[in-house]
């Protein structure tokens, strides 16, 4: 609400995307022993993260959920931004949210050796023992920036490019690839 209204609440486009990186759903723990009811799925399933934002404000641009762990958000900003270019959208709203209310998924992920046992984050340290879970909402309103400037809206930055890659299979799964990530970052600031 506070990003769309930073915006100035420019109701009158409504061909707005809402782009969310999402992942765990711990919630749904809670939920599972009580009898349904109408919003048992509509506030469990992913998909209606975007889809309750896009029905608040009437926006009719795509809706979409992305479930790339730790990438999420950053997928999310990648394609509302490709969406933009392309035109399927005049405006988006981009980002992620991490809650955690069930500790089954600490267990699980602790077991699998995921989560630092000295409870610190340390990226791109020899130090580094693995990962903190955090839980957090961030996300931007997005426009073209002559839309934006047309509009009058506030411009608090410009996204030159960007791009998503995936591991090499030569590292495991969940363990960030250097030579990969180098390269993503080579081609975003070559792109820029």
């Amino acid at each position: 609400y506070f990003t769309e209204s930073d915006n100035g609440g420019d109701r009158d486009k409504r061909h707005v995307g809402v782009y969310v990186g999402a992942c765990a759903a711990d919630y749904e723990h809670h939920v599972a022993c009580h009898s349904a009811n109408a919003f048992t799925a509509t506030g469990n399933l992913k998909s209606f993260v975007p889809g309750k934002v896009s029905h608040y404000f009437g926006w009719t641009g795509p809706s979409m959920t992305f479930d790339t762990a730790c990438s999420a958000s950053a997928v999310a900003i990648h394609t509302a931004c490709q969406n933009l270019l392309s035109g399927e959208c005049s405006a988006a709203l981009a980002g992620g949210i991490a809650t955690m209310s069930n500790f089954l998924w600490f267990q699980n992920l602790a077991g699998a050796s995921f989560l630092s046992p000295s409870g610190q984050c340390k990226p791109f340290d020899d130090a580094a023992d693995g990962y903190c879970r955090a839980e957090g909402i961030a996300c931007v309103f997005l426009k073209r920036l002559n839309d934006a400037l047309k509009d009058g809206n506030p411009v608090f930055g410009c996204i030159s490019s960007t791009a998503v890659y995936q591991n090499q299979n030569c590292t495991p799964l969940f363990v960030p690839n250097s030579p990969s990530l180098s390269q993503l970052f080579r081609d975003v600031i070559s792109k820029a």
